[in-house]
């Protein structure tokens, strides 16, 4: 069976399976081409998060918008251990991609900071 675009992009199999996630394609250039796909991934994923944190009201005391994001989500997007999760948030903080700022017994907020330009 093939897909019918014209027929199918109303249809609710389409809003609830292809709805989608941007990684932009700096993150495929130097200064991030080595890092892992996992790591990319997640940007992505908090980049859109980024953008609902309006609507939901996470916004620090500078009127800087943040992200909660845990260890247990990106466990749950890449189906990997604690220990990956760690390590992809550890990656992203190494490339200057995310701030995390740790919360006493609550969920850290994460900063989605910009990423830089691509060099060809």
């Amino acid at each position: 069976m093939l897909f019918d675009l014209e027929k199918d992009k109303n249809n609710e199999f389409w809003k609830d399976n292809f709805s989608h996630y941007r990684v932009p394609r700096a993150l495929f250039k130097e200064p991030y081409k080595k890092m892992s796909i996992s790591a990319k991934l997640i940007y992505g994923i908090m980049l859109s998060n980024i953008r609902l944190s309006e609507g939901r009201k996470l916004i620090d005391d500078n009127g800087t918008y943040y992200t909660k994001f845990t260890n247990s989500m990106i466990q749950q997007y890449l189906g990997c251990s604690h220990g990956s999760a760690t390590k992809v948030l550890k990656e992203l903080e190494e490339h200057g991609l995310i701030r995390v700022h740790h919360m006493f017994a609550a969920p850290s907020h994460i900063y989605v900071l910009p990423f830089k330009r691509a060099k060809d």
